[in-house]
């Protein structure tokens, strides 16, 4: 009889501490419980827009809201009972091992939401190369957020929505909207747009600048926005150009082989005539697609001879290309180590180190660059620096060379003799020839020189 009863008070006593630890655990089951709301309130505020992988989310925090209840009902079930035998508490230690259980996996479920959260909110200032920089319809530059998988079913989501909340490129606009106010001269030209605003220079900080990218990638755009602001700054502009895409307003524009080559002949000539005589007005020279006119040889001599000497002579040289390797200067590797700046726009890491680029974090992700953004590096910024290129939008078209411009005057003698008068009226070169010819450049430059009896 005094085993029995002592084995009936020893039941009653385990009894007793189960019902007090009832609390405890119901206490933190609730909690975990208002921590997996409180996950799926903060899931579904950040994925409003990304509804296939929010009902994935969803249909998870369902299932483990009934496993939860079950479990909460099964353990208050077996917990009533205080006086059976020792079947029951054998089965009373199972249902507190499976809370434990459903505990440790709301717990790792509350730890995955964290995490989500993180990951979904993109931060500046931890920015990865391993994730590709996109362009919204808006034009900002963000990280996308990446997309999250089922664990049961193999279910690809829509692509989330790009974050638009933290740009990290502004958008550059257009160059009619910059022009708004700004007025380019030859001591101060936009380059492009950074995060700490519009980056400027003087024609003369450009001295030789290298420009790389693939195609589609902005590189004539560049061209075309410099060309723009030096004719306009007063600076003549001589671009060479066989694919003819850099249509400005005001540029000397060649487009053939042998009109290449005669510029190029002229540009030597008038970098002799500056070694004799000193510096003159500046002379922008830009070669487009430099691969491509390899083919011409005069215009890489005087390629070669402007990058390393031009300078001197208020000269200056823009050499673009998807690559420009040392062998289409027959081998001249300190040509392309003489340029003093780079534009690199988006490549592989090969190219932009041989531009000049150091290999370091600058060149992270070089290859993924949108279009119309570049590394700026050089003398023109104190380190490397993302920019975006402003877009132009319209304009007149580039002044095709050619033998001799006309102006109508039945006398060609009167036509000189005017030119020679406001010449003596101290008038620019540029200035006679819009007020003669009414271009800024190209085959009426070379007519006013001729008047003048100046080389050309």
């Amino acid at each position: 009889m005094k085993k029995i009863t002592g084995t009936l008070l020893t039941l009653a006593a385990l009894g007793l501490v189960l019902v007090a630890l009832a609390p405890v655990v119901q206490h933190a089951t609730d909690g975990a419980i208002d921590g997996v709301a409180a996950a799926r309130s903060a899931r579904e505020a950040e994925l409003a827009k990304q509804e296939a992988v929010r009902t994935w989310q969803q249909q998870q925090q369902a299932q483990l809201d009934v496993e939860v209840a079950k479990a909460t009902a099964d353990t208050a079930t077996e917990l009533a009972p205080v006086w059976q035998t020792m079947t029951l508490v054998v089965a009373l230690a199972l249902a507190g091992a499976a809370v434990m259980l459903a505990y440790g996996l709301v717990s790792a479920a509350v730890t995955a939401a964290k995490v989500r959260a993180t990951l979904i909110h993109a931060d500046k200032d931890r920015v990865s190369s391993a994730f590709p920089l996109v362009t919204t319809p808006s034009g900002i530059i963000a990280l996308p957020p990446p997309a999250l998988a089922s664990r049961r079913e193999a279910i690809t989501p829509a692509l989330p929505a790009p974050i638009t909340t933290t740009p990290l490129l502004p958008t550059a606009g257009t160059w009619s909207e910059l022009r708004q106010s700004f007025t380019p001269t030859a001591d101060r030209l936009m380059l492009g747009v950074s995060l700490d605003g519009p980056i400027y220079a003087p024609i003369t900080g450009l001295l030789s600048t290298l420009v790389i990218g693939r195609p589609g990638s902005g590189k004539t755009s560049l061209l075309r926005l410099i060309a723009t602001e030096a004719v306009e700054a007063g600076v003549r502009v001589v671009c060479w150009d066989l694919h003819s895409d850099l249509n400005v307003a005001g540029v000397e524009l060649a487009t053939t082989e042998e009109d290449i080559a005669a510029s190029a002949e002229a540009i030597t000539t008038e970098l002799d005539a500056r070694r004799r005589n000193g510096r003159g007005a500046p002379i922008c020279l830009m070669a487009d697609e430099l691969p491509l006119l390899a083919t011409v040889p005069a215009a890489m001599a005087t390629i070669k001879r402007v990058v390393l000497e031009g300078r001197k002579y208020a000269i200056y040289c823009l050499l673009s290309g998807q690559a420009v390797p040392a062998s289409i200067f027959d081998g001249g590797a300190m040509v392309r180590s003489a340029c003093a700046s780079r534009f690199v726009f988006r490549s592989n890491r090969m190219e932009a180190r041989r531009s000049g680029l150091e290999d370091r974090l600058d060149m992270a992700n070089v290859n993924t660059l949108p279009t119309g953004v570049a590394i700026l590096d050089g003398a023109c910024v104190t380190r490397p620096t993302l920019v975006s290129i402003p877009r132009l939008d319209g304009g007149a078209p580039a002044v095709v060379m050619a033998p001799r411009p006309t102006t109508g005057t039945a006398d060609p003698a009167d036509e000189v003799r005017r030119i020679r008068e406001l010449h003596a009226n101290g008038m620019s070169l540029s200035a006679i020839c819009r007020t003669v010819y009414g271009t800024n450049g190209g085959a009426g430059f070379y007519a006013v020189r001729r008047a003048l009896g100046l080389d050309v």
